[in-house]
């Protein structure tokens, strides 16, 4: 079916406004050095020293500086260097005092580092040793979630359905107050089923920050103690095997190993690992809104910190621009933006909004591939669903017969997999139009399944 040119400058324009938004500033380069446990705010009063990541070489005490308010002797330091973790521990030639706060601080001049060149730790009163046991644990089993994953780009990230395997760490109990101060470290071998093709991740891989992302503030926070596995939906790995270290720097210089634990990636994940489903169980029982900008702030057109405007503020015409042309989840990602703004009426269901951004359907089915079309047809039926009940038949028809045309030519189109949901979205858009219903009936023509379903919705569709 012929798509005016207007359509297809409409397309372009939201090509443009898509790169656009995905565009990124690759982040400055920082050396990694710095006080690399920084967040480490309590110590036990057995603590030898805190630890200190080098620029280079082994730092001297006199470039360190030390204070405490409460411990009045004179402070002085050495340096302890820990060649298997590249670092340095800082410490008290007398000890710590509990009770005590110290305030470490790096002096001479410096470039742009990672860690910050200063922290602050208070001593508590109390004796710990890190012998025992210790042990990774999976959580019961995997979950489809949408995660942040890298771009072509680079540095740049965009949403994308993964496999999720959660885990943490078991400490002794004698640690258990200093389970999130202890040192991590985890590795992972991946035995794949079949040729590992060109799409992230290559094989599992460990969440990391900021190379992945499930969000922030509403998704589990992961941790180098609470932490997941993530594999891209689709691939299927037999064996996973994560390994683990953890130590007590600050205390002693012992790495407790944890037993290997096997698992596979293969077994069924909780849900499906769709684009619609994976965004709707990462949302989970949360607020949407939050997820929604976490996750699909860079294809909504609205941004991801907390601290920006609300989705409602997404203007028209960004909406028209978004769904004019479709790329990776973007689909997905605004048409549940939509339902969630007209479900809560946070967004007007004016004639005028409705046919604009059916319009705009229009043309990015179109012009969509056969994958990100489907996504858009699965994700436009949720949308409808999602409209308030009193008045979605009129509701729906207003938006899906600007969309029409392209519904109708979706049916025939090569690769189309959603033919259920296109006919109950084409059926409720309202009468055919004529060339619609033409378009119908030669496909109707055939002996496949778009053929039969041609046929069912000129059944249910009579002149």
């Amino acid at each position: 079916m012929h798509v005016p040119v207007l359509r297809c400058c409409a397309a372009l324009l939201a090509w443009a406004a898509s790169s656009a938004a995905l565009a990124c500033t690759p982040p400055a380069q920082l050396e990694a050095a710095g006080f690399s446990r920084h967040d480490v705010g309590h110590l036990p009063k057995n603590a030898r020293g805190v630890i200190f990541l080098p620029e280079n070489g082994v730092p001297r005490p006199g470039d360190f500086r030390v204070d405490s308010r409460q411990d009045k002797r004179p402070l002085t330091l050495r340096v302890h260097p820990l060649p298997s973790r590249g670092t340095v521990r800082l410490e008290l030639s007398g000890g710590f005092q509990p009770g005590a706060e110290y305030a470490f601080r790096y002096l001479p001049a410096h470039g742009q580092w990672r860690h910050p060149d200063a922290m602050r730790v208070t001593i508590d009163d109390v004796t710990v040793t890190t012998g025992g046991r210790y042990a990774i644990e999976l959580a019961p089993r995997p979950a489809h979630r949408v995660v942040l994953v890298p771009s072509s780009s680079g540095s740049c990230v965009e949403p994308a359905p993964a496999l999720v395997q959660a885990f943490h760490y078991a400490v002794p109990p004698a640690l258990a107050r200093y389970r999130d101060a202890l040192d991590y470290d985890t590795a992972i071998d991946a035995a794949s089923t079949s040729a590992v093709v060109d799409a992230w991740p290559a094989a599992p891989a460990l969440y990391e920050t900021p190379a992945f992302s499930l969000g922030l503030g509403f998704s589990a926070r992961y941790t180098l103690r609470d932490k997941a596995v993530i594999a891209a939906c689709g691939k299927r790995w037999a064996r996973v095997r994560l390994r683990g270290v953890v130590g007590f720097p600050e205390v002693d210089d012992i790495l407790h190993r944890a037993a290997a634990v096997d698992f596979d990636m293969r077994s069924e994940g909780e849900g499906e690992c769709g684009e619609l489903e994976a965004l709707l169980q990462t949302i989970g029982g949360q607020a949407p809104e939050p997820v929604l900008r976490e996750v699909c702030g860079v294809y909504i057109g609205a941004a991801s910190a907390s601290g920006e405007p609300a989705l409602r503020t997404v203007g028209l015409d960004q909406w028209e621009l978004n769904l004019s042309l479709f790329f990776h989840m973007s689909p997905t990602c605004n048409l549940v933006a939509l339902a969630h703004l007209w479900h809560t009426r946070q967004l007007d269901m004016s004639p005028r909004t409705l046919d604009r951004i059916g319009t705009a359907l229009n043309s990015g089915i179109h012009h969509a591939k056969p994958a990100e079309r489907d996504a858009a047809v699965h994700a436009l039926a949720y949308l409808v669903r999602q409209l308030p009940v009193e008045t979605r038949r009129g509701t729906a028809r207003q938006l899906l017969a600007p969309a029409q045309s392209a519904l109708v030519d979706a049916v025939a189109a090569p690769k189309t997999t959603r033919l259920d949901e296109l006919a109950g979205l084409i059926i409720s858009s309202g009468t055919l139009a004529p060339p619609a219903r033409q378009a119908l009936r030669e496909t109707a023509k055939g002996r496949n399944a778009a053929a039969a379903q041609a046929r069912a919705i000129l059944a249910a569709m009579p002149d």
